[in-house]
């Protein structure tokens, strides 16, 4: 079992994210091998507590799973990491997505940066390797 993980930081907060090398390896190697990312972070409005960034990144879709609370989750075909931070609204998750990362520190961090990046749109976010503790 692979136990490489990622740092998430947006907003002010960190979090530690375990990456699902055995469920999605096409998806963390090549989020791996290109940390560390920026991006612009933006809050989704139809789907509630969901942040969205467009990454530079090629990945395949592979895992479709539904998603729970502090779920990473991969668009290929536009290139859009996702992160669910609270419990989804009505409207969402809109179906399987392909989930490549769970939140292991700091979820109610998260929940707070969601709050900014609903308020102002724009907030940055970055990816990188997490190191050993």
């Amino acid at each position: 079992m692979d136990e490489r993980k990622a740092l998430i930081e947006i907003a002010g907060e960190k979090a530690v994210v375990r990456l699902l090398w055995d469920e999605a390896p096409q998806i963390c190697k090549a989020l791996w091998e290109s940390m560390p990312l920026e991006s612009t972070v933006h809050h989704a409005k139809l789907c509630n507590h969901e942040f969205m960034a467009q990454l530079e990144l090629e990945a395949p879709a592979e895992n479709f799973a539904e998603v729970r609370v502090g779920d990473l989750g991969w668009w290929a075909r536009m290139q859009t990491l996702n992160l669910w931070y609270d419990t989804p609204g009505p409207n969402g998750p809109l179906g399987p997505t392909c989930r490549f990362g769970v939140v292991e520190t700091n979820l109610e961090g998260l929940g707070r940066a969601g709050k900014k990046v609903w308020e102002q749109s724009g907030q940055r976010i970055r990816l990188s390797r997490a190191k050993e503790a």
